[in-house]
């Protein structure tokens, strides 16, 4: 490991369960090296003899303390996103998918598409997220279960499934206490979700995703924002052809929020239900104007984060 350190000048990690596949900055076969999980990170020599950059797979349980200890050791971390890099590694004709492979394929992405560095997470953006995330993956038990009673099951599996509904539901109010406990613990956290609960159709829960998951309110630029949360109708032309405009990628945790809320919002007299009605009688489908109702209510969202000021009904 200390000659592969002293060749490295920017790591890309492929992180596992017990060791982190590293590749140089070049990318070639032969340069690849297994840190161990203990040594992640630490500094051993001067300048030049370790990593000053690293390149992170977003979706893995390891990645958190990975970015952790390589931040310590003052490495500067790009979170890479996984879709992305497998579509990379297929377009430059890797089908197999192995450590060393993985490594250097993002190292190769980083040299083909170079970011800025991902930010640090608060830990209690991070605690907030883990919260969300739960209770999100107990709700859609919570679903398939109370599905599960409309099929007719026996008298036993019925029973059984009650007591499960039960229980995930008492789990679920107690996630919802502890999300707004986390939330309370930081006062920077609860002054933005109470600036975007003054938006009309913004719940509690709504303003804690919006905190959680898309820290970019209030700083990106409208484009970047709604293609970031995925509202952006993307294109599909070829020659003559002009094919229809669709949304997709982003981030969908971001976006199922704020579909609730567009639908609870065009149910109420006010700005955003006359902007509804005005697209339907134009006559666009009901899908295309809620999505432009959920675009609108984003960029509200946006400029409210910027000015730091409650939200005010504009006058009609």
């Amino acid at each position: 490991m200390p000659a592969c350190r002293q060749r490295v000048e920017y790591l890309r990690l492929g992180v596992s369960e017990r060791t982190h596949g590293g590749a140089n900055s070049v990318g070639e076969v032969g340069q690849h090296c297994r840190i161990g999980r203990v040594g992640l990170g630490q500094r051993t020599g001067g300048p030049g003899k370790v990593a000053n950059l690293a390149r992170v797979d977003h979706h893995h349980r390891q990645r958190r303390s990975s970015e952790s200890r390589l931040r310590k050791a003052e490495i500067g971390v790009r979170v890479a996103n996984p879709s992305r890099v497998r579509a990379f590694a297929k377009a430059c004709g890797y089908e197999a998918k192995t450590d060393p492979r993985d490594a250097q394929v993002l190292s190769r992405y980083g040299q083909v598409f170079p970011e800025s560095d991902t930010p640090e997470t608060e830990p209690e953006r991070e605690e907030l997220q883990d919260l969300l995330r739960r209770r999100r993956q107990l709700v859609e038990q919570r679903a398939q279960e109370v599905n599960r009673l409309d099929k007719g099951a026996s008298v036993g599996v019925a029973e059984s499934t009650k007591r499960h509904i039960a229980w995930l539901e008492a789990e679920i109010a107690q996630l919802e206490k502890e999300y707004q406990e986390v939330l309370q613990g930081s006062a920077r956290l609860t002054q933005r979700a109470a600036l975007y609960r003054t938006v009309p159709g913004v719940g509690t829960l709504t303003a804690a995703t919006l905190v959680a998951f898309l820290p970019e309110l209030g700083r990106w630029d409208s484009k970047a924002l709604t293609s970031l949360v995925g509202l952006a109708p993307w294109s599909r032309d070829s020659g003559r052809k002009r094919g229809q405009r669709s949304i997709r990628g982003g981030r969908g945790v971001v976006r199922k929020a704020l579909y609730l809320c567009a639908c609870s919002v065009i149910q109420v007299e006010g700005e955003l239900r006359l902007f509804y009605q005005n697209l339907r009688q134009r006559g666009k489908p009901g899908n295309v104007a809620l999505v432009a109702v959920m675009r609108k209510l984003l960029l509200q969202l946006n400029a409210l984060a910027r000015r730091g000021s409650p939200w005010v009904p504009s006058a009609v």
